[in-house]
């Protein structure tokens, strides 16, 4: 990558050699389930389920984060749904906190960048397991969600 190339589709002055020398002035220090909400019609999900093995999943996020003396905390919230035509099979809102020790600023433009990136890749695989997990605890059939993938252009 050339020295001053922008990350694609990134809506940042930032180059990428900002942006990776703020990534590794990065500490991940903790990530934290800070509120989780999950309702199921489970009659429809098992009906809806035994006649098919792929289900549409919506999956909308957002985040937002704060500065405090000593840390960085981000709040990734994400909602997960899942409807056979008008109802609603199954619905999650799972927020995780993610503290983090940064060596200098966390700027709101640098946050557009990490967002879209880096912090999927963080919380994505806590979101994985807490669905699979919660429609099994909730004896529907297993929602597994895919794997994540960096967008790269």
């Amino acid at each position: 990558m050339p020295k001053n190339e922008k990350l694609a589709n990134e809506k940042t002055s930032l180059t990428a050699d900002e942006i990776r020398r703020m990534l590794k002035g990065l500490k991940l220090v903790n990530v934290a389930l800070v509120n989780c909400d999950a309702k199921a019609d489970r009659a429809l999900a098992m009906s809806t389920f035994s006649k098919t093995t792929t289900v549409p999943v919506k999956i909308t996020e957002t985040s937002t984060f704060e500065e405090t003396e000593r840390s960085i905390i981000i709040r990734h919230n994400y909602r997960v749904s899942v409807k056979s035509k008008s109802k609603n099979l199954f619905n999650l809102k799972a927020d995780f906190d993610v503290i983090m020790e940064a060596s200098e600023g966390f700027s709101e433009e640098f946050f557009e960048a990490f967002q879209s990136t880096t912090l999927r890749l963080i919380t994505w695989p806590y979101l994985r397991e807490l669905v699979a997990s919660l429609t099994a605890r909730m004896d529907l059939p297993k929602l597994q969600l895919g794997l994540w993938h960096v967008p790269f252009a």
